[in-house]
């Protein structure tokens, strides 16, 4: 403890009333691991004076407890505690000191309970039966209780059982408590005693009209001690995976029963499921499969029955065709490398990000940037990879963020925080791989993983603009002017920048002749109100500065040099020489001139040629000629050929479509077709659907306008449809299951951002896009909605027709259409519910039998109509089974 911060303890001890008769006492027993001290002082004025610090030891009690019984005057004393010597003390939490009355204490965890009695003496298992009479007509009565001293149940608390006619009883453990705290409910009608709760003891309670009558007699009479007589001749029947389970009933005179079924064999170990009657059908096996069946009944006491065991049932094969991949019915799953997945810490703060001058780590917790770094790489790409993650959920094609390198410092965040090129839209150097990303072997080993799943990677590039200039950048390459005391900035532990101009502005030199033949240089960039260089035409159009950024010159045809901040970087890299060889080569290959639109386009198809990439999403798009674009999509074109020619092992492994494609954002763009599909795009995202997903009711007149970009699959027209992105914002997190029951059966191609399948939480305490930008909830992921995204997902992928077919509406309640493309049909109903008559007329004939995707029950169509029992989801997804 520092020399000041004990003088400020010792004068709030010192404060307190002289002494007085000692006539209570008290004993405080301490909790030693919570500061991991094994003997420690006690430190208090019982008597009316301080004790001299470090205070007096604590006497040994049992494990992780140590104990002081004291003598005192008045009602209470004043204590701190600490390790022994006095060089740590814990003080209650809020600081001050622990106020000590008569009785047994616990302190723990920085709070003092008060009178919760000597904790080395354990105390028999307490319980507590209650038995409850609604004086409503409540079909479901939750009990939600809380054991004193104790965390309450989850809302709405657990269902109770019927005990008899008009009551409802439960029995719960308390653990050494003596009460509890206690609520009703029906699920969304409470009844908690007027506010008050109930205040319930163990044993047996009676609650009814709000009277508590404890100790009581149960109100049922005589309890229930005769389990159900015992199920028996327990038979199953085999229709492909689906194993449908009889047996003669069980029998009960007093209490309410159910059955419990178990499964034992296959993979998935045992499994146990509930049924109310005599009967159940089990569609979870898998195919070809030996499996065990018991059953026994079970009453609300609970008492078990015997048990009755089937022969050993073997499920049947069931085979589905499964169609290969078409990026006219891509999924593509967008996520942000920096918020995914972080593979390897190590490079978390590359180019000395988040550190002071001597390239020290600040030490900061980097996910609480709200636009920096986090550590996301693309090692944690990979390892997701190779879980199987995408896989499982029917992705074929992964939309990762530009990996190449960013601009090293940070400029200000219009949210009040430094702000990082973590996105990668902050272009620094095309030709090198962010260390914050990882290396270009990294880069090797995703696309080989991803294309060894069948799998494509589509890279998000920027064409029309550069990253900002920085203070931390101009000093690295030496571009423009520094004013003096730029380093209070440049190397801010604080992720505070409160103005512009105080910040960063003061610092920069914007008026100095440097500028001319530094940074990008006049020929490449226009940039407002730098000396030397040419104004932007406002922040729109093909001559605007978009968010203020260097715009490229695009529309620029003549041949300029290699910028000077390329230049510098590449002198002191040692690969200047390299890099003009291969530019050489390239413009003597084709015969282009050396533009500013050229040099980058050289350098974006290399990630074709030399990784793989199967495709671009082309950041901006409506900022650059179209003339640009089009000698993009060409190149990028030449480049896929180049790479299958040198590579034909790995290109074999793509099964399906291998061509390049390319898709981008035009800011409001729709579903109809534009002059980019005539200039290089394949794609083009579809900004109207997230806005339309939520509304099942008017979803066939939203799939009907999507499935007309397959009118015609041979020319190039198609969108890319999502519900939530990085810039407008994520999707009603409460009505994340409807959203993606919309996307993932929509025709064309869709987008699904990263955490939508997980409920990934919006970032409240976060301004901006960065709210919509967190890191991907790898620990609170929502499992049941995860589930649902994986059916949806892997039914689409099997299925081309989905994306690329015809759509026809087949019926209204529920909504119900069909996808077909050739060979491939599907049929899907949204709104089901319980046992449900699917119409497939038109679609499967009479007789053909047909697997629901989503619960792989099986049916066979009779009359035009194939009946399933409907999944919790509502959704049916109907194949042909072979």
């Amino acid at each position: 403890m520092k020399q000041w911060r004990f003088h400020a303890l010792a004068g709030l001890l010192i404060a307190g009333a002289a002494p007085g008769v000692l006539a209570a006492t008290a004993t405080v027993y301490y909790y030693t691991p919570y500061k991991g001290w094994t003997s420690p002082n006690i430190h208090h004025n019982a008597s009316g004076t301080w004790t001299a610090v470090p205070g007096v030891p604590m006497d040994a009690a049992c494990k992780d407890w140590t104990k002081k019984t004291l003598d005192f005057g008045g009602s209470s004393f004043q204590t701190v505690f600490n390790n022994g010597n006095g060089s740590a003390w814990d003080n209650p939490n809020g600081g001050g000191n622990y106020t000590v009355p008569a009785g047994v204490h616990r302190v723990k965890n920085g709070v003092l309970t008060a009178n919760a009695g000597d904790p080395c003496v354990v105390l028999p298992e307490q319980t507590a039966t209650i038995f409850y009479k609604p004086n409503t007509s409540w079909t479901t009565v939750n009990i939600h209780y809380a054991p004193n001293g104790a965390a309450w149940t989850t809302p709405p608390g657990i269902a109770m059982d019927t005990a008899c006619t008009g009551w409802r009883k439960k029995t719960v453990s308390l653990g050494q408590a003596t009460g509890l705290a206690v609520t009703f409910n029906n699920g969304s009608t409470w009844d908690n005693n007027s506010g008050r709760n109930y205040a319930l003891g163990t044993g047996t309670t009676t609650v009814v009209n709000g009277v508590v009558t404890g100790n009581a007699a149960s109100p049922c009479g005589e309890p229930d001690t005769t389990p159900p007589t015992d199920p028996a001749n327990l038979v199953g029947t085999v229709n492909g995976t689906t194993v449908s389970l009889t047996w003669t009933a069980s029998t009960e005179d007093k209490s309410t029963f159910s059955y419990i079924i178990t499964r034992t064999g296959g993979t998935s170990g045992t499994v146990t499921f509930t049924s109310a009657t005599n009967s159940y059908v089990d569609t979870t096996g898998a195919p070809n499969t030996v499996y065990n069946y018991s059953v026994v009944a079970r009453n609300t006491v609970p008492l078990t029955s015997g048990a009755a065991a089937s022969p050993p049932i073997k499920t049947g094969e069931v085979t589905v065709s499964s169609t290969v991949f078409s990026w006219d019915n891509a999924t593509v799953y967008f996520l942000l490398n920096d918020r995914f997945a972080n593979g390897d810490t190590s490079n978390d703060r590359s180019y000395c990000r988040e550190s002071n001058q001597a390239c020290v780590s600040f030490g900061n917790d980097l996910t609480q940037m709200p636009s920096g770094f986090h550590g996301g790489d693309l090692k944690g790409i990979t390892a997701k990879l190779k879980a199987n993650y995408f896989k499982d959920l029917g992705v074929n094609a992964l939309w990762i963020t530009a990996p190449y390198e960013q601009i090293h410092g940070f400029v200000f965040g219009g949210n009040g925080a430094k702000h990082y090129g973590y996105h990668g839209y902050y272009t620094l150097d095309w030709t090198a791989i962010d260390k914050n990303m990882g290396t270009r072997a990294d880069l090797q080993e995703l696309v080989d993983t991803a294309h060894a799943q069948g799998i494509r990677v589509v890279m998000d590039i920027v064409v029309n603009h550069t990253g900002y200039e920085t203070i931390k950048d101009m000093a690295e390459y030496g571009y423009g002017k520094l004013n003096s005391g730029w380093e209070s900035t440049a190397y801010k532990s604080a992720d505070v920048l409160t103005d512009w101009n105080n910040d960063i502005g003061r610092f920069i030199d914007y008026t100095s002749s440097n500028w001319a033949n530094t940074f990008w240089t006049r020929d490449w960039v226009r940039l407002n109100n730098v000396a030397g260089y040419d104004q932007c035409e406002g922040t729109d159009g093909l001559k605007g500065c978009v968010g203020f950024l260097p715009d490229i010159k695009t529309e620029v045809a003549n041949s300029v040099g290699i910028p000077s901040i390329l230049s510098v970087k590449w002198n002191r890299e040692g690969r200047m020489a390299a890099e003009q060889q291969k530019l050489d080569a390239w413009f003597a290959s084709n015969g282009k001139a050396r533009s500013p639109a050229n040099h980058i386009i050289k350098w974006l198809t290399d990630y074709v040629s030399e990784f793989g990439i199967d495709g671009f999403r082309v950041d901006t798009a409506k900022h650059v000629d179209m003339n640009v674009l089009k000698d993009l999509k060409a190149e990028a074109v030449k480049a896929r050929a180049a790479w299958i020619a040198q590579n034909p092992a790995k290109a074999a492994v793509l099964s399906g479509d291998k061509s390049f494609w390319m898709t981008g954002e035009v800011w409001g763009h729709g579903v109809g077709r534009s002059a980019y599909f005539d200039n290089g795009f394949d794609s083009i995202i579809n900004f109207n659907f997230q806005g339309a997903a939520g509304n099942v009711g008017s979803l066939n007149a939203t799939y009907t306008e999507l499935a007309t970009v397959n009118a015609n699959n041979s020319i190039p027209f198609n969108v890319l449809s999502y519900i939530s992105s990085h810039d407008k914002g994520l999707f009603d997190r409460n009505n994340l299951q409807t959203g993606l029951t919309s996307l993932l059966l929509a025709p064309g191609g869709v987008q699904l951002f990263y955490g939508d399948e997980s409920a990934r939480p919006l970032m409240g305490n976060w301004t901006g896009d960065h709210a919509w930008r967190g890191d991907m909830n790898w620990s609170s992921t929502n499992t049941a909605l995860l589930a649902h995204a994986k059916k949806l997902g892997q039914f689409r992928n099997n299925h081309v027709a989905v994306g690329a077919g015809s759509h026809t509406k087949l019926a209204d309640a529920p909504f119900t259409f069909s996808r077909v493309k050739d060979a491939d049909k599907v049929v899907v109903a949204i709104g089901a519910g319980g046992r449900a008559a699917i119409t497939v007329s038109g679609v499967f004939a009479d007789g053909q039998q047909v697997r629901d995707a989503y619960t792989g029950a099986l049916a066979s169509v009779s009359g035009g109509k194939a009946s399933v029992d409907v999944g919790s989801a509502g959704v049916v997804l109907l194949e042909a089974v072979n």
